[in-house]
């Protein structure tokens, strides 16, 4: 199963994370602490390439949700990879 990210979600959660000290973002529930470090990157590098290609949402699967902790249909962590895009 697929779920779609908005522009405006994906910027909510880039902000969040934002504020977030490294060591609090490592203690996120179901993100993977070594990945601490760079998750705030890929939220950045996702929002720019929806800006750039004018996309309104992104979606991503089941699959890449579980394995960066995102938990549907919230989005209450953020997800980097991406499988799909909508204008």
């Amino acid at each position: 199963m697929c779920h779609r990210l908005s522009r405006k979600r994906v910027q909510e959660l880039l902000d969040r994370l934002c504020s977030l000290p490294l060591g609090r973002r490592r203690e996120i529930i179901g993100l993977e602490p070594a990945r601490a470090n760079v998750i705030v990157t890929g939220a950045l590098l996702t929002r720019e390439i929806l800006d750039l290609f004018g996309f309104d949402e992104l979606t991503v699967s089941d699959g890449m949700l579980a394995g960066i902790g995102v938990h549907p249909p919230s989005f209450q962590v953020f997800s980097s990879p991406i499988s799909g895009f909508t204008r």
